[in-house]
């Protein structure tokens, strides 16, 4: 994780008790990553966190893979139909042996509480507010954040009345800032795009020491159930560590800009293995008077590209969000009639990007929302 956080009643040591003000002991729990050499966290409960009354099955449905050829493809994302709570109305456009990429527009509260034990999960929001309701604490978001809920941690995703539209990153491995962005000792540079008071932590509120029936759905090891505990998982006093759910927004992002256009690597915000998470967000333009009108037509031979451009200058492009994606060796850039556009001096556009190592699937999800017109803009 990024950095350390220390909140509530904790022991002086780990693995050290914990006493009662009236006799006995909280219960101590460690979340750890990577066989417990990864980033870890140390939680102090009222109850045991082992108390299951049952299990129940709740099969998770599959997505339909397109086995067309590859193509650069454009997507209407306003076109998804999506309901229901944060879990059940993902709607999957793209996958891979790293990644699930999908759309959910949630109307409703976590009904129980959810735990991914096989992702990390990335929350983009292109719209809305609302909290996220966690052991460690209640942790609000808000338009344009980016929420990180490491797998493991049980939560209830709860929105605001207002319409909801989120981008939902499953990743196999820990997702978190860049290595390059990072000194040896672990802190952000000052070279970073970002830094540690640009993230917000949860704020850890009174534990909760209710007994009854707490469902619980949990997704592990490729299989999902419903688990019914008798105490609510949120009875925590305490708790310190490096692993939590917290959020960044992407208005704090310092973006980088030059004299010629920079790659789309250089809009990098965090990593996972075998994926790149990178936004755009408004810059000062190229600025060498012989630099491109636009950025180059490019074709990158390792990776596949998703970008999601959402907002912009021009207000017909709100009208019209777009995903698009670019496989591995299709060559894509700017549309015929840039060389003679005008230069502006500042960028004015929103997009959230993905790019991953591994090839991805197409859903037949995605290809519903296909715009088939979307190859001949380069004629």
């Amino acid at each position: 994780m990024l950095f350390y956080q220390r909140q509530g009643s904790i022991p002086a040591k780990r693995y050290t008790v914990l006493r009662r003000a009236g006799g006995g002991i909280y219960h101590e729990e460690l979340l750890g990553t990577e066989g417990f050499i990864g980033a870890s966290s140390t939680l102090y409960r009222l109850n045991a966190p082992t108390r299951i009354l049952r299990i129940e099955e709740a099969l998770l449905p599959k997505a339909k893979i397109y086995d067309g050829p590859p193509d650069n493809m454009l997507f209407r994302p306003d076109q998804i139909v999506s309901s229901g709570d944060c879990h059940a109305g993902r709607v999957p456009l793209f996958s891979n042996a790293d990644i699930i990429y999908s759309i959910c527009r949630p109307d409703a509260a976590t009904p129980g509480f959810y735990r991914n034990g096989d992702c990390d999960e990335v929350m983009f929001v292109v719209a809305g507010s609302g909290t996220v309701e966690t052991a460690f604490g209640v942790l609000a978001y808000r338009d344009r954040d980016l929420v990180v809920i490491p797998r493991g941690i049980t939560y209830r995703w709860v929105p605001s009345g207002q319409p909801q539209d989120l981008v939902v990153l499953e990743t196999h491995a820990p997702v978190g800032p860049p290595a390059r962005y990072r000194s040896a000792c672990g802190q952000l540079l000052d070279s970073a795009p970002y830094h540690e008071r640009d993230i917000r932590t949860p704020a850890l509120l009174d534990p909760v020491d209710q007994a009854g029936e707490f469902p619980v759905f949990i997704k592990a090891g490729g299989r999902s159930g419903r688990y019914v505990f008798d105490r609510h998982p949120f009875d925590v006093i305490g708790w310190d560590g490096y692993l939590y759910p917290y959020a960044f927004n992407i208005d704090d992002y310092e973006p980088i800009s030059g004299r010629v256009h920079p790659l789309p690597d250089q809009y990098q915000v965090f990593g996972s293995r075998g994926v790149s998470i990178c936004v755009l967000v408004p810059h000062p333009n190229a600025s060498d008077p012989n630099a491109s009108p636009a950025q180059a037509h490019h074709m990158n031979l390792d990776y596949d590209e998703l970008m999601y451009r959402f907002a912009s200058a021009d207000s017909a492009a709100a009208l019209s969000r777009s995903i698009t994606f670019h496989p591995r060796s299709l060559a894509h850039g700017p549309k015929p009639g840039y060389e003679s556009a005008p230069l502006e001096p500042f960028l004015d556009m929103w997009a959230f990007m993905v790019d991953t190592e591994r090839s991805l699937d197409v859903t037949l999800g995605a290809v519903d929302v296909r715009d088939e017109s979307y190859r001949n803009i380069w004629l």
